[in-house]
């Protein structure tokens, strides 16, 4: 079989022809293992190999080729990325490349279920970088999904080629059991994969904290900014011991993280959100009751902000697409890293990302470690992973 291949090398993208035997055709989820042998055997080490059993670099099969610059545009896979004012955007690509690149809809192979503050937005536009996954990010309220099959395709998945698979993330299913017993039993198959990612308990609603009064403080009108973000402003439920009250859907955001987090009795709120949302064991116990531990990767936050590459290769072995990430994609910045690839103008950190957190006594994350620790070690247990942060 003969078959062109496209490969990036110096800035380039450079079509080469090479002569590939039956057992050698490209399969879902990367270039079959007979084909890269038989790459090697006809590259040798004269010339930069277009992939090897554990990498793909940024390379597809001919029709299959995500990547190609075209003037300001860039054209990958079934969409195209402008580069605007405003930043980049991400369009349909035009219908000479959507046909032939044989672009579709279908309900997405893996799921992103992660719990707010955890480094799920970040974990999913970085797997979008993968040659082989388009993503989407579900930023509307949960309470719209309550979709059948075909509407939730039409509205909702990503557009990919038979080679690519799609992912979905959606955060804000931890607190709506009902629309995750429906995105299970609806809107996945038997093969659907699932991802949650995970971060130190206190960390997370640390970050948490800083994120509500950020959007607090973003607009003069803080009763009319909850009124139009559907959340719920009653100045009558404050008490006299916090300066500022308001409930985010459960939170109660004060002028101190201490006094955010713990009640009048001086024990941890757990009727505040940024408390509830880092009790893990409830939501994976719940996740775990729907779908088999086999079909459930649970990520180390931690570990993702310090070393992402070994994340994401953990990640794409779970989703069984091609080895891509590498630490030469990623650039640090002061204490994260941020991906960095040439082809895809979008990459590039999450706002907010490094975000100033206000000094917080040793005695209350003591406080709140000793209160989170038993509940951390039911997670252990119940997913069989030994982070750091459990113990």
């Amino acid at each position: 079989m003969k078959t062109n291949m496209i490969k990036f090398d110096n800035n380039r993208y450079v079509l080469q022809s090479i002569q590939l035997s039956e057992e050698a055709r490209p399969q879902r989820g990367g270039i079959s293992l007979p084909a890269v042998r038989e790459l090697s055997r006809h590259h040798g080490n004269k010339t930069k190999m277009v992939a090897t059993e554990n990498h793909l670099d940024r390379s597809k099969f001919d029709k299959h080729s995500r990547a190609v610059n075209v003037s300001k545009e860039l054209l990958w896979g079934c969409y195209k990325y402008k580069k605007g004012s405003l930043g980049v955007s991400r369009e349909k690509a035009d219908e000479i490349s959507f046909t032939k690149m044989e672009c579709s809809r279908s309900l997405p192979e893996a799921w992103i279920i992660g719990v707010k503050k955890c480094g799920s937005q970040m974990l999913t536009g970085l797997l979008d970088l993968h040659p082989e996954i388009v993503s989407s990010i579900y930023l509307e309220r949960t309470d719209n999904m309550f979709l059948n099959k075909a509407q939730f395709v039409n509205k909702y998945s990503p557009w990919t080629s038979p080679k690519e698979m799609g992912l979905f993330d959606m955060v804000g299913l931890q607190n709506k059991p009902d629309v995750l017993r429906h995105v299970v039993h609806n809107l996945s198959t038997p093969n659907t994969l699932f991802i949650l990612i995970l971060i130190d308990p206190v960390k997370r609603a640390l970050s948490d904290y800083v994120h509500c009064k950020i959007k607090m403080q973003s607009t003069k009108n803080i009763g009319s900014y909850l009124k139009e973000r559907r959340l719920v402003w009653d100045g009558k439920s404050q008490k006299t011991s916090y300066d500022m009250v308001s409930l985010f859907k459960g939170y109660k955001i004060a002028s101190t993280f201490e006094k955010s987090v713990f009640n009048l009795s001086g024990k941890p709120d757990i009727e505040n959100g940024l408390i509830k949302k880092g009790l893990y064991f409830n939501y994976a116990n719940a996740v775990l009751k729907l779908i088999p531990r086999d079909k459930l990767l649970v990520i180390d936050g931690q570990k993702f902000v310090t070393h992402p590459w070994e994340v994401l290769s953990t990640t794409e072995s779970f989703l069984n697409v091609s080895n891509f990430f590498t630490p030469q994609h990623f650039r640090k910045e002061g204490k994260y890293y941020c991906p960095s690839l040439e082809e895809r103008p979008d990459a590039g950190c999450v706002n907010g990302k490094g975000r100033k957190k206000p000094k917080v006594s040793p005695k209350v994350v003591r406080k709140l470690e000793t209160f989170f620790r038993p509940y951390n070690r039911k997670l252990q247990s119940l997913v069989d992973e030994h982070f750091v942060w459990m113990h």
